[in-house]
């Protein structure tokens, strides 16, 4: 089993970001960066040591692994551009199956970081789920052994399990987060302190970590506090849209608990 080397970056966004400085940081060489805007593969090459290009026609031919690192919606598009004789190609979606590759690349995977990532600082890998899958068990080995090298936990997982854990975190992190952003602009509206709130973030993220989420839920929906209930829908009578999710959520709660 050939082990992994040289490295192409198809990409220079957040995850392309993240990956290539640790992977660069265990000892890989990535060799170059692709994007479709020079400025951003330059960056990103820059950052790397790695040539970089605009031209997909141009990538270098003899890496050992090729990694897709673009939106869900290019990838097949970008594919059909792509040949390559025996060299391995894995993408980073987690909603995208593997048999995007079939019948056009004769090794394939899928190299999944179970992460949210920004260009922002550099991610520590060492403890972030890294979800792995190959066409044949030699390279299901040698993703697993790259992986491997940048975090401690690290799963073998098929194309559906691992659209799961994606749709999964959808509600963990960019629901969770767009209620964050809800928050900040309700007290924002009143001028009032949104890092206020922080202690509270942290109390329930932690707690969530420790039992189950289903043990934690608080408030006034739970407790079915329709007084209460009714004042904040009051309070939110300017703005429609946080009403009418203020009020969906609360049902949703009480819905749940009803069919414990």
């Amino acid at each position: 089993m050939k082990a992994i080397y040289n490295i192409i970056l198809i990409g220079s966004g957040n995850v392309a970001t993240q990956l290539g400085l640790a992977l660069k940081h265990k000892g890989k060489n990535i060799l170059q960066v692709y994007s479709p805007n020079i400025n951003h593969a330059r960056v990103l090459g820059g950052k790397l040591e790695a040539a970089h290009t605009s031209d997909i026609r141009k990538l270098y031919k003899f890496a050992d692994l090729y990694i897709v690192c673009v939106l869900d919606s290019v990838i097949e598009p970008l594919l059909n551009t792509l040949s390559f004789n025996h060299k391995l190609i894995v993408h980073t979606s987690g909603s995208i199956g593997m048999d995007v590759f079939k019948d056009k690349f004769p090794h394939f995977g899928v190299f999944y970081p179970f992460q949210t990532f920004s260009k922002k600082g550099r991610a520590n890998f060492s403890n972030i789920p890294i979800f792995v899958e190959a066409n044949i068990p030699d390279n299901v080995k040698r993703l697993r052994q790259l992986a491997e090298l940048l975090s401690e936990n690290v799963r073998e997982l098929d194309s559906e399990q691992r659209r799961w854990y994606h749709m999964s975190a959808v509600f963990a992190c960019n629901f969770s987060n767009f209620m964050y952003m809800a928050a900040e602009e309700i007290l924002q509206s009143k001028n009032l302190d949104f890092s206020l709130l922080f202690p509270l973030i942290k109390e329930t993220a932690k707690n969530a970590l420790k039992t189950s989420p289903k043990d934690n839920q608080r408030g006034p929906a739970i407790r079915e506090d329709r007084p209460v209930v009714e004042s904040h829908l009051e309070m939110l009578s300017y703005d429609k849209d946080l009403r009418e999710m203020y009020r969906n959520l609360t049902n949703a709660i009480i819905i749940k608990k009803r069919k414990k």
